[in-house]
């Protein structure tokens, strides 16, 4: 890109540091392309970290320096040791009222230094983790003890608290929890539950302000979004879906308060279009993804590979349970256009053993709608694909 146009000058309620912004300006002009580009500072909005204070906002522009950063794991500073410890041993935090944020940060870098541990890496986290908390030795110690899932896949979902995997990994009946191939409504919303039970989203995910966990009502709404999702459902009818689902509600939420849903207000139907395609990034593509890849790999581990059912968070990534669907997007063609081609033009292409051996772009192009808004998004792709071969 040879331009870009920085609108706000915040990540979320945080301001830049040097750092955010010169990471993100970095994006314009491209070496092989302009050599240089264009960074444009504008404020299109009357909002606050919309470059609301000009005389100190830009100062980052200015003065075109980036100031040394002393991180938390080094400096150990605002009690970051001392919380790591809080959350491994499930005691309060030093902080009366800490933020999601905060809490996520304090709880991963306890998962980190606890895979360290397990590792007996010297790691600076680790280190310091022991030389500053007088129980940071023992408390290490006993959650090794306790821990039985191998160290590789606590390391692939530091995000998730080892006492939940643990707990997951050592019960008896995991032969019954395995993922089917065959998925429904009701399939999904039972799973859910059980995710939601073996990982408590009641205490991990409900905080922030706009929690993945609301209550148990709404895995309803993720289970049809969720559905509709991995059945290779089109954008349009999943609105449409979702909309429905709505209305037999009645309510929606709103910054976390219920509010009445009406089918007819068009404000209501924007907010929940937004929504679901938020839902669909930040939900399934990567919360549930995360969750689900965990529990596949710890019944992958303790089943054996026959036995562990289906790893629903392939499914989660691409949106479709399709291997078709998913070959395509492995070479970077969209969701949609996937489904497109499949349905009106698979002579041009060649599948060997689930695997996509030939595509012919040329036929396809020629077969395809020339004023069609497919043909056009196509024409982009490939021209883009060659020009960065």
């Amino acid at each position: 890109m040879q331009n870009i146009f920085i609108l706000s000058n915040a990540i979320g309620l945080t301001k830049f540091s040097d750092i955010d912004f010169w990471n993100l300006a970095g994006r314009a002009g491209r070496l092989t392309k302009e050599l240089s580009g264009n960074i444009i500072c504008a404020r299109i909005e009357n909002k606050k970290n919309r470059w609301d204070k000009p005389e100190t906002d830009l100062s980052v522009v200015k003065d075109k320096t980036i100031k040394e950063i002393n991180p938390l794991i080094i400096s150990g500073r605002k009690n970051f040791f001392e919380n790591i410890g809080a959350s491994m041993s499930g005691e309060k935090f030093t902080k009366k009222n800490p933020s999601n944020n905060e809490i996520n940060v304090w709880n991963q870098y306890a998962n980190i230094a606890l895979i360290h541990e397990l590792r007996s890496d010297d790691s600076v986290l680790r280190s310091n983790f022991i030389s500053k908390n007088d129980r940071a030795k023992k408390l290490l110690q006993d959650e090794k003890k306790k821990n039985s899932v191998p160290e590789k896949i606590l390391a692939i979902s530091p995000m998730i608290k080892a006492k939940y995997q643990n707990g997951i990994y050592s019960l008896d009946n995991l032969s019954n929890e395995v993922l089917p191939v065959e998925i429904d409504y009701q399939t999904v919303l039972d799973k859910l539950k059980k995710l939601s039970i073996y990982y408590r989203w009641d205490l991990e995910e409900s905080g922030g302000r706009n929690p993945m966990y609301k209550s148990e009502n709404s895995l309803k709404y993720y289970a049809t979004i969720m559905n509709n999702w991995l059945n290779s459902t089109p954008l349009n009818l999943m609105i449409t879906n979702t909309i429905s689902f709505y209305a037999n509600q009645g309510f929606y939420y709103v910054q976390n308060q219920q509010q009445p849903f009406i089918a007819s207000d068009p404000h209501h139907i924007n907010f929940v279009i937004n929504e679901l395609i938020t839902n669909i990034d930040n939900i399934l593509r990567f919360k549930f993804k995360n969750y689900f890849e965990n529990f596949y790999l710890l019944l992958d581990k303790k089943l054996g590979g026959k036995n562990s059912g289906v790893n629903w968070s392939e499914y989660l990534e691409y949106g479709t349970t399709d291997y078709k669907v998913i070959e395509l997007q492995n070479i970077g063609i969209p969701r949609h256009l996937a489904m497109f081609i499949l349905k009106k033009h698979t002579d041009c292409l060649t599948f060997e053993e689930r695997s996509l051996v030939a595509f012919d772009y040329n036929k396809l192009l020629d077969s395809v709608d020339k004023k069609s808004a497919e043909h056009k998004e196509l024409e982009e792709i490939f021209a883009y694909e060659k020009d960065n071969k």
